[in-house]
């Protein structure tokens, strides 16, 4: 099986190793001066195409035309509608351009970077530079400086881009069930500042490369039930990996703003969302509810009435789609008692009634 399997995959992977026009221009730029490529033998260092391009002039005085636009993205930033350009988009996948210069970026989401073929450099300032192999992949978190670089043909590596509010929605029961990814995600959905990047260093496993490959094809059709599916493989892909290679997973760069407290606030939240009020909260912490309000809020962003509304939502949307308790027995469930509060609270987060909701049939997205 397999085999077999080994087999199809090797032959669905060989429409990525022609290079296109674009890492071809990259290629010949990359082989006329590599060390400008590497940061150990170059203390030169850009964030988008133009600093490249009059660095690279500089160094080399070449005679290749190069034009003042990017041959592909390359921004010191990319936000969300960089890549999810409709609102109802919660992931997309897009290949790391071969030979392409690391150019130092944050992103406003959530990346997935894996290696289907050969191997890639990855860097984050502060963390170094990691060699990924064909299986590994890294779990990487908004806000983190980042650049990729991959300098042969053979090195094919899938960037899977999920929105932040996704995981927080879609996969909240995944999270719930591996300590390690839910401390780390927490700090990744709530915590302001540097957050650690994970690292899952699994070899090349036929399965895992067959979600890949699947997702890839899924979002090349942009069908009605696209975006479903994608989200639907991408916590197919974590379960599987955390299921058979827990041991491989690792955290590289660990925040040095994070604070210790607020994963486990954020957790005790998800645990209690049907009683959890400030109140509460603040008896079970030991904190006075006007120190773990500013708190929370300062490092969130957020209010915990706030947090606790959107885990309740999630939870009821979920009782919604998986159960057949009646809208009354599912308010109740998650904490209301007031109908018409709930009713109210359920339209503001998904656009729609409870009844609507699970007539639709959607995954709990807010």
């Amino acid at each position: 099986m397999n085999r077999m399997l080994l087999l199809e995959n090797q032959e669905r992977k060989q429409r990525f190793y022609p290079l296109n026009s674009e890492e071809i221009l990259y290629k010949k730029l990359y082989q006329n001066n590599p060390d400008i490529y590497d940061f150990r033998k170059s203390r030169q260092q850009y964030h988008n195409w133009q600093e490249f391009v009059t660095i690279y002039r500089k160094e080399n005085k070449t005679e290749m035309e190069m034009s003042d636009i990017a041959p592909t993205p390359m921004e010191e930033e990319f936000l969300e509608n960089s890549w999810f350009y409709r609102d109802d988009m919660d992931a997309c996948l897009i290949a790391n351009a071969r030979y392409c210069p690391p150019f130092w970026h944050y992103l406003k989401f959530i990346k997935i970077v894996y290696v289907l073929s050969g191997e890639c450099i990855f860097y984050t300032r502060g963390g170094g530079e990691q060699t990924l192999k064909a299986g590994n992949f890294m779990i990487v978190p908004p806000n983190v400086e980042q650049t990729v670089f991959a300098s042969h043909d053979e090195d094919i590596v899938i960037n899977i881009l999920i929105r932040s509010s996704t995981f927080e929605k879609a996969f909240s029961t995944l999270l719930l069930e591996s300590e390690e990814l839910a401390k780390f995600f927490w700090k990744v959905l709530y915590e302001r500042g540097e957050s650690s990047v994970v690292w899952f260093r699994c070899h090349s496993d036929v399965t895992l490369d067959k979600f890949v490959l699947d997702m890839w094809e899924e979002y090349e059709k942009h069908t009605l039930n696209s975006n479903f599916l994608l989200v639907s493989y991408a916590m197919v892909f974590l379960a599987y990996a955390l299921r058979h290679f827990p041991q491989d997973m690792e955290s590289i760069q660990e925040s040095r703003l994070s604070r210790v407290q607020l994963p486990v606030i954020i957790q005790y939240i998800h645990a209690h969302y049907n009683t959890a009020n400030l109140a509460s909260l603040a008896e079970h912490f030991h904190k006075s509810k006007s120190y773990l309000c500013r708190y929370i809020k300062q490092e969130t962003g957020y209010s915990p009435t706030h947090l606790l509304k959107e885990i309740r939502m999630t939870q009821a949307a979920l009782m919604l789609k998986d159960s057949q308790c009646s809208v009354e027995e599912i308010m109740l469930k998650v904490g209301y008692t007031d109908i018409s509060y709930f009713y109210k609270a359920f339209k503001q987060c998904y656009r729609m009634t409870p009844a609507a909701y699970r007539k639709q049939g959607n995954i709990p997205y807010l």
